[in-house]
């Protein structure tokens, strides 16, 4: 996985092999200014969005087809080590917490 800056913004590359054995290449470059970009590789979502919300926080929203299927809420350590993310998915007209990643670079 590689996450880097882009034009006031972030970029992501990932590439995953599921638990059936399937390759995915995910790519995705966005702006923190709320606007949906494509996302190319990931069958869950074709767009998404990146907001800035304190000086090491990000919301990101997935959309596939139009509808929202996930909002992931991002911190960033100081030092840039450690990136945090809880991954919140509709159910009945609010969002659950679905799941918490820790992710730390050495």
């Amino acid at each position: 996985m590689t996450l880097g800056s882009w034009k006031n913004g972030m970029s992501f590359i990932n590439d995953v092999i599921t638990a059936d054995g399937q390759k995915q290449h995910i790519v995705w470059k966005a702006r923190f200014d709320g606007r949906f970009y494509p996302v190319t590789g990931n069958p869950r979502a074709d767009e998404m969005s990146l907001q800035r919300t304190g000086p090491r926080q990000v919301v990101q929203t997935n959309r596939l087809k139009g509808s929202v299927v996930n909002v992931a809420e991002s911190e960033f350590s100081e030092d840039g080590k450690t990136w945090t993310q809880i991954l919140k998915v509709p159910s009945e007209g609010s969002f659950v917490q679905r799941a918490r990643f820790i992710r730390t670079r050495r």
